[in-house]
């Protein structure tokens, strides 16, 4: 392979990498890091809602990530999670 075609599918390969990381990691992790800062507001904008609508879906048909997303939710929020789960 030329060296230019190998530095191309190189960059190629980085930003799907990039991509992937984004979606995968970086965005589900964001929820609670920004509902914390919203917290002392009475009321979350509809655009967050919007934007994490994707998580609640996965969420609510999939019990193991169900269980992941309380789980992480639990480590921002330990009260709020154990009286909505009633415990």
């Amino acid at each position: 392979m030329e060296p230019a075609k190998s530095n191309q599918a190189m960059k190629v390969r980085y930003y799907i990498a990039s991509i992937l990381f984004a979606v995968f990691i970086v965005y589900p992790l964001s929820i609670g890091p920004l509902l914390l800062c919203l917290k002392p507001y009475p009321r979350i904008p509809d655009w967050v809602v919007t934007f994490y609508k994707p998580l609640a879906w996965v969420a609510e048909r999939s019990p193991a990530a169900h269980q992941a997303y309380i789980w992480y939710m639990e480590l921002w929020f330990p009260e709020e999670v154990r009286a909505a789960n009633g415990k």
